[in-house]
């Protein structure tokens, strides 16, 4: 659940969250259901430089008082009150990363490793890669730090630490975290565009020749996407 506020209708949002979850909870308690109001998690999002607006009293759920925090937990997704997504980036960071060191990297065969890393690493790596479109690379660099790191384990035998990372990234067929990203997005727009992903995200995505325009653009004859705006 979600509600958009200004500046001084923080408290009126807040009252009008309380009263729906009362109505949703009525409804499941009618339908023998039970809300848990125990594992529920408030969080205020607001630029960086009006995080000092955000209200910090406690909300009412139910019966109980929840303490708005700074990032919550969505789908394994970590999402920062400032959406700066810094959160998920320091945990991805300090769960995936290989040590730098030789002494503390084990020396495993190269195709057990291979697979290791594409199944623990680089999986978790891309789950929901997409939310981190647009971030600026000093964010994106500790990403791009894990991946380095186990390119490094993976050609433990044949690299060394002050080499160049590119040439391992290549002969691992690997993609930077910037080209990972974009490569989801690409994926998405094409299945978008091939009727193969859901309606909720193809219905946003429009060619601009289908865009109706009061004079004919060069670009409506590309394959290029448009998001309309509501």
């Amino acid at each position: 659940m979600y509600g958009f506020c200004r500046d001084d209708g923080s408290v009126i949002l807040q009252s009008t969250v309380s009263t729906c979850v009362d109505d949703i909870s009525a409804w499941m308690k009618s339908n023998r259901l039970q809300l848990n109001t125990t594992k529920t998690e408030v969080m205020w999002c607001a630029s960086s430089r009006r995080m000092y607006q955000v209200p910090a009293v406690p909300l009412r759920i139910g019966a109980d008082r929840i303490t708005p925090v700074n990032s919550v937990r969505d789908l394994g997704v970590y999402l920062d009150s400032d959406l700066s997504v810094k959160t998920y980036i320091s945990n991805c960071f300090e769960l995936f990363r290989c040590p730098a060191s030789d002494t503390e990297c084990p020396k495993v065969a190269a195709p057990a490793c291979t697979q290791l890393c594409h199944s623990l690493v680089l999986t978790n790596l891309d789950y929901c890669k997409s939310v981190l479109a647009g971030l600026p690379m000093n964010l994106l660099n500790k990403l791009q730090a894990v991946i380095n790191s186990e390119a490094r384990l993976v050609c433990y035998s044949n690299s060394k630490t002050a080499e160049h990372i590119t040439p391992l990234l290549r002969d691992l067929h690997w993609l930077r975290i910037r080209e990972r990203i974009t490569f989801k997005l690409c994926v998405m727009a094409f299945k978008c565009q091939h009727n193969q992903a859901p309606a909720y995200l193809s219905d946003q995505l429009q060619q601009v020749s289908q865009v109706e325009s009061r004079r004919r653009l060069r670009s409506s004859s590309t394959s290029s996407l448009v998001v309309p705006v509501t």
